[in-house]
């Protein structure tokens, strides 16, 4: 079996996004965990390959022409998330993208197979894409391996606390600045931790982008409430870095109105430190009962979920770090490989 793995997230903006990881991880895991498949990594907005029997998209643009289908060969889609469609208000597309979203859904109709991140989008792609629940995959990502607890000296020589003048309590968020990300709730709920020595520390490439309408908002509004000096935006960082951000945080808080998946919750369970999360879309089923939960549309609740983390006694933060880290080992890259290769086999066997 010969299959065309679509990698041109990573010659794009999504390469240092979820999308960009998810396609990287996937195509090592394949290729050391079902190496009896042969694989090809091609750029599917240029040309595809004659002699392939299946083409795997690694994510969809809804609004743009981003994915073909022949019968030459079959395809498989990943969609991470419908976000756009399920929250319309908040992603206005215009007329053009509107006319590319319904061609999109009947050239979906042609896909031999649909696979997602979790069975909460798994539910909206079939309710707002019109796929057939038995076209669709349900295959959980994982937080990469180099995401763990660090050592004492492994902190030290890192001396993030220097370079990037950093406060000794923080608490951390890692992402996006899209509107279902609700910074502009939590930054509001920061606000009553003005005085409590502590920081929050926001790490996204948009995040110091200031010419992004989000980030003005944000910038803003962290100035409006005078919170210049208790919340720090940080752009791209290296990965031993950013684990050590990880490392050295109080706690991590995931506020999200919607995520399709939601790494960075494993990763900070990976690197052993308490989350706080949101009770909506996917990330129950990602955090299990190993997190703090909140409703992200109360800001009340949201300083409710900080307060509990920041008054942790010491024997219920371990335990709660410890959940964090059972539930992290629920989720590997050899399972999204072996579960990504089933679907393969099961497309293959069914023919186009």
């Amino acid at each position: 079996m010969r299959v065309a793995i679509d990698i041109s997230a990573l010659s794009s903006g999504h390469h240092v996004r979820g999308v960009g990881s998810y396609t990287e991880q996937m195509i090592y895991a394949l290729e050391k965990y079902q190496s009896d498949i042969a694989y090809t990594k091609i750029d599917a907005g240029n040309s595809v390959p004659e002699n392939i029997d299946i083409l795997h998209y690694t994510y969809l643009d809804l609004f743009n022409r981003t994915i073909k289908v022949s019968n030459k060969y079959r395809t498989i889609v990943t969609i991470h998330d419908v976000i756009p469609l399920v929250f319309p208000q908040h992603f206005p597309v215009g007329i053009r993208g509107n006319v590319n979203l319904f061609l999109l859904k009947r050239l979906l109709k042609n896909v031999s197979a649909v696979i997602t991140d979790s069975h909460n989008s798994r539910k909206d792609i079939m309710r707002h894409l019109s796929i057939p629940s038995n076209k669709i995959s349900t295959v959980y990502l994982a937080a990469g391996e180099h995401f763990r607890i660090l050592s004492q000296k492994e902190l030290t020589d890192l001396n993030l606390q220097a370079k990037y003048k950093l406060s000794e309590r923080y608490l951390l968020y890692v992402g996006d600045v899209n509107w279902n990300k609700n910074l502009v709730r939590l930054i509001q709920a920061f606000r009553n931790f003005q005085k409590n020595n502590i920081s929050l520390v926001m790490i996204g490439k948009a995040l110091t982008d200031t010419k992004t309408p989000e980030t003005q908002q944000l910038v803003e509004l962290i100035d409006s409430l005078g919170l210049q000096k208790n919340v720090m935006r940080f752009g791209f960082m290296p990965k031993e870095d950013l684990v050590g951000m990880y490392n050295g945080a109080a706690g991590y808080i995931q506020p999200s109105f919607y995520e399709g998946f939601g790494f960075p919750v494993l990763e900070a369970m990976q690197c052993g430190i308490p989350v706080i999360v949101s009770n909506r879309s996917s990330l129950p089923e990602i955090a299990g009962y190993a997190g703090i939960s909140i409703n992200p549309e109360r800001i009340d609740d949201i300083v409710r979920g900080i307060e509990k983390l920041l008054n942790l006694k010491k024997h219920q933060r371990e335990e709660l770090i410890k959940k964090g880290l059972e539930q992290a080992k629920k989720f590997s890259w050899e399972n999204v490989a072996r579960q990504t290769a089933d679907v393969y086999r099961q497309v293959y066997k069914n023919g186009k």
